[in-house]
């Protein structure tokens, strides 16, 4: 039989270490064994493994850290009895490949192996220097160190399947942060699935990710296998989850712990394994302090938090990211952006982030025949609107005026409504509401 790979297990229980071993072995792995950290170490620097298994309460990151310092290009699963803490960030971010639950059947944990040592042949197809400072992943292209650092831990995070809970502000990519986690990872050969929960009703985003059996409800006319069984082996994004509903946050809190999805309907559930990356807009914690949001589900998706910061933060990726754009936009076409229309666009407070300054250079292709787009040839909002936003003037009347808390709350909607120019869907993510809570407002 071919060897599959060199591995090392280091757990301090005989039995358990046996029973992977056996396991392993019957698949073609090369397999050593230790029991303390000091043997472990002395087998890393005699031998070149290809992974090693360690026990995360006896050895963690010492053990880690050692063997990245001995054989920095052997890669590290970590596993605990129970997850939690701060543990699983830091041991990530020292370079463990994974950090996850003991597994109770040897063959989940040949399953974990299998995709860690797939993922070896895709590491040099992650980030990849471009000219000067700047890093690429995939579309995302930055040259500022708070991005440069999360590039550099979605690297470590994509032969994980630890969940993944992005946060920041509406617009600033967290989608194509999920995408580029996925694209790096071991499952990028299998399905990547995205689902809005904001956009889509409670009654039927259960029917959505979970699948229904025909004659389950009213309309049900034929049996539907669900999102996350579609996402079965790769990864399920559920965007802007903070809007889901108490009811279907059991629900999923319940297939994140088991592992299993019982369809709409259905008799039996259905085994499912799908990486959960979860993004959000909102403040979870304050929302788990009112009771919007699960506190056990909140601890259940950000095993890794990450934050994505605001355009307006990290101005000197503007450039890279406005020529970008302007490239995949720009059609057969040859469009440039001179260096007063790059100076504009770092001038701009960019509200909307990434999406505003993408819907700004569309906006500009369309109406510019210029090869050269001069920084007048830019379709922003103009000075005086720069300087007097609704929201500002709202800000400055609040200062003055004692206003009744209704008051307030319907002047302040309407001037995020005036700055959306009357989108209820982008008014909506803004102040950290469903829709349809704007939409109950005209009736």
């Amino acid at each position: 039989m071919v060897t599959q790979g060199t591995l090392l297990l280091v757990f301090p229980e005989l039995a358990t270490s046996d029973g992977f071993r056996n396991e392993l072995s019957k698949h073609g792995y090369d397999v050593l064994g230790a029991q303390t950290t000091e043997e472990a170490l002395a087998l890393v620097a005699a031998h070149p493994f290809d992974l090693v298994i360690a026990d995360a309460d006896a050895c963690g990151l010492e053990l880690l850290e050692q063997t990245q310092a001995l054989e920095p290009r052997t890669r590290v699963i970590l596993l605990a009895s129970a997850l939690g803490g701060s543990l699983a960030l830091d041991a990530l971010r020292a370079g463990a490949v994974d950090y996850a639950r003991r597994p109770d059947e040897p063959r989940d944990l040949i399953l974990m192996v299998e995709r860690v040592l797939r993922g070896r042949a895709n590491e040099s197809a992650g980030v990849d220097a471009t000219e000067g400072p700047a890093l690429r992943l995939g579309p995302l292209v930055t040259t500022s160190p708070a991005m440069q650092a999360i590039l550099h831990l979605i690297e470590r995070l994509a032969e994980s399947d630890a969940p993944i809970l992005l946060t920041g502000e509406t617009g600033t990519g967290k989608g194509l942060v999920a995408r580029a986690i996925h694209k790096g990872s071991a499952r990028a050969e299998r399905p990547f699935v995205s689902v809005n929960c904001a956009a889509i009703p409670d009654g039927l985003l259960e029917s959505e990710l979970f699948g229904h059996v025909r004659g389950a409800f009213s309309g049900a006319h034929t049996t539907r296998s669900g999102l996350f069984a579609e996402a079965h082996g790769g990864t399920l994004f559920l965007d802007e989850i903070g809007e889901m509903g108490a009811h279907l946050q059991s629900k999923l809190l319940h297939v994140l712990q088991g592992g299993e999805v019982r369809a709409v309907g259905a008799n039996a559930p259905i085994r499912v394994d799908a990486r959960v990356i979860a993004s959000t807009n909102r403040d979870l914690r304050s929302a788990m302090e009112v009771g919007e949001f699960r506190r056990d589900l909140y601890y259940r998706i950000c095993v890794i938090p990450i934050r994505v910061p605001a355009l307006r933060s990290r101005p000197q990726d503007i450039r890279l990211i406005a020529e970008d754009l302007v490239q995949r936009h720009a059609g057969d076409r040859t469009r440039l952006l001179s260096n007063s229309a790059i100076w504009r666009l770092q001038e701009h407070r960019w509200v909307g982030n990434v999406r505003e300054l993408e819907n700004v250079l569309i906006r500009t292709l369309a109406l510019s025949d210029q090869a050269v787009i001069e920084a007048q040839d830019l379709q922003l909002e103009d000075d005086a609107t720069l300087s007097s936003s609704p929201l500002e003037e709202f800000a400055a009347l609040a200062a003055q005026l004692s206003l009744s808390l209704r008051r307030v709350q319907d002047a302040y909607i309407e001037a995020v409504l005036a700055h959306c120019d009357g989108s209820k869907a982008e008014a909506a993510e803004i102040l950290g509401i469903h829709r349809a809570t704007l939409y109950r407002r005209d009736t």
